[in-house]
């Protein structure tokens, strides 16, 4: 049932990115890691805001780390709202995010990557943001 439910949220969080991928996703390449996307879409009849984050690293690493932040503009900074943290071994690819009812305003999500080796050295950290969106 757990593994169902896990199967479930990870096409669930694929579809957000494509439809993502369709409006707001910025992604970049970096030395370690071979893919680093963000994505935010907010539905304007109902509010419901989807935010994605995905990482693909480039080579062989021991450990990966992604978080996935959904921000709002206030008072000329940025404030978290919502996070998502999650993590892979051996090179495979991280997918996170989920959505969240936001209240009118000016938003944007920001992921940050962490790849290291297997002695636990930190071999890159990258920030990715997306295009800004206001509900």
């Amino acid at each position: 049932m757990k593994k169902n439910f896990k199967k479930l949220i990870s096409i669930i969080l694929l579809l957000v990115i494509i439809a993502s991928v369709l409006s707001t996703t910025v992604s970049a390449r970096y030395q370690y890691i071979g893919i680093l996307g963000v994505g935010l879409s907010i539905d304007p009849s109902s509010g419901w805001a989807a935010c994605s984050g995905y990482l693909v690293p480039s080579n062989y690493s021991t450990s990966n780390y992604l978080t996935v932040e959904l921000q709002k503009s206030y008072m000329n900074t940025w404030v978290k709202d919502t996070s998502w943290i999650d993590s892979s071994t051996n090179g495979h690819s991280i997918t996170i995010g989920g959505y969240k009812y936001v209240a009118r305003g000016t938003y944007r999500v920001v992921a940050t990557a962490w790849i290291y080796n297997a002695y636990g050295t930190l071999l890159e950290k990258e920030d990715i943001i997306s295009y800004v969106v206001t509900y």
